[in-house]
């Protein structure tokens, strides 16, 4: 197989956002991901190409994060998927942080649903 690599070291990166600035959540959900196979267009233009593949129209991804969009000379529009296991990754987090507040609140109703079932209990045992 081929393998890829990019550098990536931080020495030669300058931030302009940080995780709290990505809201990767809110990135991904206004992705629409679709299931397709390249259509009579593409084949006269690049060759036969008969799999059936997963991702996003340019022309979405354009809409959400402009910076991933290039067009070409000829005006085609093309993405990079570099970048978007940062932007996954991001919606991961804020999803994890979600799950876990609910969870801490689903626990705190829990206990003041038991304080409360007590309370009742001893109201009723008293009558």
């Amino acid at each position: 197989g081929t393998a890829w690599k990019s550098i990536s070291d931080e020495k030669y990166k300058t931030i302009i956002e940080t995780k709290e600035d990505i809201h990767g959540l809110d990135l991904v959900e206004l992705l629409h991901p679709i299931k397709y196979q390249w259509n009579k267009k593409y084949i006269e233009k690049y060759g036969e190409n008969d799999e059936v593949l997963y991702g996003f129209t340019a022309q979405n991804v354009q809409e959400v994060i402009p910076e991933m969009v290039n067009e070409d000379s000829e005006g085609d529009l093309w993405y990079s998927p570099s970048g978007f296991e940062a932007i996954l990754t991001s919606a991961i987090q804020e999803q994890q942080s979600q799950i876990e507040q609910l969870q801490s609140e689903n626990e705190s109703l829990k206990e003041r649903i038991e304080a409360l079932e007590l309370a009742i209990g001893q109201i009723l045992a008293q009558g």
